[in-house]
This record gives C-alpha cells, sequence and structure tokens, in this order.
C-alpha cells in the first residue's frame, strides 16, 4: 500500500512537472507559418516545413506577446484574418511575411464580404501588421461594383481604446469602402441610409476607436481605392501618431484624414488623384468614387499642434467643393503647422481653411512650393481660405489665373498674413492683393502688375535657377529649380519671423540676419 502511494505521488510529481516544462516553453514567444499552397492545418505550424494552411486556424490561435505569424509570399487567401489578442510593451504580435523575396506579396481578398482583410480587434493593442498585400471588392469590377462598410486594414471598433499600432509596407488596393457623403445620398449601388454609412466610416487603412495612442502607419502603397486611403479616427483622442512614407494614387475620397489628434505627424507621404468622385454626376469610366461632396488630399480636424510637412499632393479633384491640397478644418487648436510640402495641379487651389480665431490657436504655411493649383477655384472654393500665416512660401501659376478673387463676399475666407512669398503669375484680372483681412509684407510679384503688393514689395523677376525643370517636377526631390540665383532681387529682401524655423525648404540653413523671399 505504501508502494502504491509512493508511485502514485511519483506519477503525479511527474504530470504536474510535465505542465510546468510545457508552461515555461509557451511563455516564450512562438513563430507559426503559413502556407496556402502546401500547408496543413493539422500540422504543427511553428516550422516552415510543417506550415498552416488557412488564415482560420490563425484566427482561432490565442497568440501571445512575442509570436509571429508569417504567411507565404506568392500565397493567397480569402476572408479576413483577425487578431483578437494583445502583445506586449517592446513585444508585439507581429503579423508578416516570408519566403522567396522575388514572389509577390502574401495576399488577403476579402472579397467584399468582411469588413477588412485585416481586422485587429480593439484591446489588441501592440500589434504590428507587415509586408502584406490586402484587397476587399467583391469579384466585380472595382469601377462598377458596389461600395460597402470595408477596409483594407481595420484596426479598433467603435467601442473601447487601442495602442501601439503598426501598419507596415503593405500594398492596399481594389478596397470598395464608402465615398459618399452623408449629406448627398446613399452609397453607390445601395440604399443604406447615408448619414450611417458614408466616407468617414472606412478606409483602405483605417485605425479608430474611443481613444488611441502610439499609431504609426508607414511606408504603405493605397491604389486604387473608392473611399478614403488613410483615415485614424478617434472619438476622443489620438496621441503619439505617425503616418509617413505612404503612397497614394486613384482614391475615392480624401487621401489622409485625421479627427480628434493631439500633435500627430504627417510626413513624407504622396497622394495623387484624390477625390476621383462624380459627385452626384453618373460616374464615368475609372471614376472611382459615388456621391461625394468635398475632399482635400491631407488634412485633420477636431485636432490640435497638427504638422504636415515633407508631402507631396497631386491630382486633388473638386466635387463640388473643396478640391485643395491641405485643410485646416473646424475645430482645430494649438500651433498647426504646413512645411516642406510641395502641391501641384489640385483643382481647389493650394489650401482650405476656416475663420475660427480660438484663443491660442495658430496656422502656419511656411517653406510650401505650389505650382498650377486651383484651376477650378471660384466654383465654391478659392486657391486661399481662412485665416493663416503664410510666409516664405512659393505660388507659381502658368494658367492666367491670379491667387485672389475680388468679389467682397469672399474676402473673410482669404484672410492672414502673408510675408516673403514669391507669387508668380501670368494672370491679368482680379490681382488686388492687400485688403483690410490680408496684410501683406515683403512679397515678389512677378508676371503681372499687382494691385496694392503691401509693404516692401519685390516687382521683379525672381530669377529661378531652372523655372522649367522645377515646374514639371512630382516629386519634392525635383524641384531645386527654385532655387535662387545669384544676384536675385528676392535674396535678402524679405523680412524677419518671429518663430524663425531654422531651415529653408532644401534643408539649407537659414541665413542669419535679414531673410530671403521665397522658400530659401
Amino acid at each position: 500500500m505504501i508502494q502504491h502511494r509512493q508511485f502514485v505521488s511519483f506519477r503525479f510529481l511527474r504530470v504536474v512537472f510535465s505542465i510546468l516544462v510545457l508552461a515555461s516553453l509557451r511563455l516564450q514567444a512562438a513563430t507559426y507559418y503559413v502556407d496556402s499552397n502546401q500547408g496543413d492545418d493539422n500540422m504543427v505550424g511553428t516550422d516552415a516545413t510543417t506550415p498552416w494552411k488557412t488564415i482560420e486556424k490563425v484566427n482561432k490561435t490565442d497568440l501571445q506577446a512575442g509570436d509571429k505569424v508569417l504567411l507565404k509570399r506568392g500565397g493567397v487567401w480569402s476572408g479576413q484574418l483577425t487578431i483578437h489578442n494583445a502583445g506586449g510593451d517592446g513585444n508585439p504580435i507581429y503579423i508578416g511575411a516570408y519566403g522567396d523575396e522575388t514572389q509577390a506579396k502574401p495576399t488577403i481578398n476579402g472579397e467584399g464580404k468582411v469588413g477588412a482583410a485585416v481586422f485587429i480587434k480593439n484591446g489588441s493593442n501592440h500589434v504590428t501588421v507587415e509586408g502584406l498585400a490586402l484587397t476587399n471588392f467583391d469579384g466585380q469590377d472595382i469601377f462598377d461594383g458596389a461600395e460597402g462598410d470595408r477596409c483594407g486594414v481595420r484596426a479598433g471598433e467603435w467601442g473601447g481604446d487601442l495602442s501601439d499600432i503598426k501598419i507596415l509596407h503593405n500594398e492596399v488596393y481594389f478596397i470598395e469602402g464608402f465615398s459618399n457623403h452623408g449629406k448627398v445620398g446613399p452609397p453607390r449601388g445601395t440604399n443604406l441610409d447615408p448619414n450611417k454609412n458614408n466616407q468617414y466610416g472606412t478606409g483602405a487603412i483605417f485605425a479608430h476607436a474611443v481613444q488611441m495612442a502610439d499609431v504609426t502607419i508607414d511606408g504603405n502603397e493605397v491604389h486604387d481605392c473608392t473611399g478614403t486611403g488613410i483615415m485614424v479616427f478617434a472619438q476622443k483622442n489620438i496621441t503619439g501618431a505617425l503616418v509617413q512614407n505612404n503612397r497614394l494614387n486613384n482614391i475615392g475620397s480624401d487621401g489622409i484624414e485625421f479627427l480628434n489628434a493631439t500633435s500627430p505627424v504627417i510626413q513624407y507621404n504622396s497622394c495623387i488623384n484624390a477625390a476621383n468622385n462624380s459627385g452626384e454626376a453618373p460616374r464615368g469610366p475609372g471614376v472611382l468614387g459615388y456621391h461625394g461632396l468635398a475632399c482635400c488630399g491631407m488634412w485633420a480636424f477636431h485636432s490640435s499642434d497638427v504638422l504636415f510637412q515633407y508631402n507631396y499632393c497631386e491630382g486633388t479633384h473638386q466635387i463640388k467643393y473643396d478640391g485643395q491640397a491641405w485643410d485646416f478644418d473646424l475645430n482645430m487648436s494649438g500651433t498647426c503647422v504646413y512645411q516642406y510640402n510641395f502641391s501641384r495641379d489640385n483643382e481647389g487651389g493650394f489650401i482650405l481653411s476656416n475663420n475660427e480665431k480660438h484663443p491660442g490657436y495658430t496656422r502656419i504655411c511656411r517653406y510650401n512650393i505650389s505650382v498650377n493649383d486651383g484651376s477650378k477655384q471660384g466654383k465654391g472654393e478659392w486657391f486661399f481660405n481662412g485665416i493663416s500665416d503664410y510666409y516664405n512660401n512659393i505660388f507659381y501659376r502658368t494658367d492666367g489665373k491670379s491667387f485672389f478673387l475680388d468679389d467682397k463676399k469672399m474676402t473673410g475666407h482669404q484672410s492672414g498674413t502673408f510675408t516673403n512669398n514669391i507669387f508668380y503669375t501670368t494672370a491679368t484680372a482680379n490681382l488686388n492683393y492687400a485688403t483690410a483681412t490680408r496684410i501683406f509684407s515683403h512679397n515678389c510679384f512677378y508676371g503681372h502688375t499687382p494691385i496694392d503688393p503691401g509693404t516692401g514689395a519685390v516687382l521683379a523677376d525672381p530669377l529661378f535657377q531652372d523655372v522649367d525643370g522645377a515646374v514639371a517636377a512630382h516629386a519634392l526631390k525635383d524641384v531645386a529649380g527654385f532655387k535662387l540665383k545669384p544676384g536675385s532681387p528676392c535674396l535678402g529682401a524679405g523680412d524677419a519671423i518671429p518663430d524663425f524655423n531654422g531651415k529653408n525648404f532644401w534643408g539649407d540653413p537659414l541665413p542669419m540676419g535679414q531673410a530671403n523671399i521665397g522658400a530659401e
């Protein structure tokens, strides 16, 4: 009897020991491999030679801090990959790729049947998604199918909080999300309530929650999507947001948009052909959006201390309103800055703003370059809108149009201070610059004769180094031709700026003492 009890005790201890060993092993991060061609969900999955097959297997797995899920390049999956666990601080759950780097990115196609190809649930903090190809349309032609509540990546939900999310180096395309505005009509091909189903509820990359912290969206390529390209949207507040190095092309609604953010940084992005939307008119060939109203390239509202810098924006369409490259929208606060950006051929104009005069609210546009923006200005919107401080920018037009309209009804929408800017245009009308609401000082005007150019004006050729090359540019790196030649009348002719920023458009230190006119 004693021997039996000893045997039972020994066996019990061995079982407990085994459990402890297994638990200890699982505390170590695991890597799971998934191969849509050669995988098998009955295999272990923790070795590239024994991969799983489906993302459903991933969805049923409780991932832990530091775990990696790697999808094989060249593979294709249908449905939605859902992340419902949280990683740890400095030890995230990682969703990425493995295999031959010459093969295509692993592709997840939501087929228009799910809310997102990749869905990160609220509370699933510390998650990174990198190197995937994500699409989500219903199998019809992307230009003709019905829109729906669809995203490429959806991080978060309307309830709960989210933090430490990284969306990196993915290709997101053919996302048939909402492009309509709530004030105009329902989504294309549906009878859905437009007030509940519109362009603010989806995006190719869409991050939203009650509160968000430390969201990074970096190096993604977003193209051919019906709704918004990148949207970061909190019901209360977003902190620690960084959106950079993303390339957007052919977007039905806004390019990059922030709502309720504190100190977000949006930099080194390019956005081409945003607001590709027919408005209320029948959609034509290649036009992605429908029932749209007003969009801009990159903007924020209900936000504070926003910084947009080193971005490129081209070809934003004017649907009915807006159509500018940039926008300081409603309920902004703190110091909001657009600097070192390059825009061209945006139909509505250079920037949209408003006339809000909150205590301590400052809007600054400095060291930006604009080429031929505003082809449709005057159709409800203007080249400059609202109150801002504009200094050391270059505004260049070859379309025969001016930068301001003289209609008294528009005066309040074209306010601000303008210092050390170059206004180059061949316009012959509507050339009244300084007014009761527009203060001009030390600007250069060329190609036309301005009416009341303000104090310290230079009325001469600024002598750009290579104006033809600069005007033909489609990237920040190619606008060096807008630098001034030696002997330019703009060198040293500017006025000192109190919030001296230290460097010009090209990153060169600003001259000490009297400033230049233009972007250097």
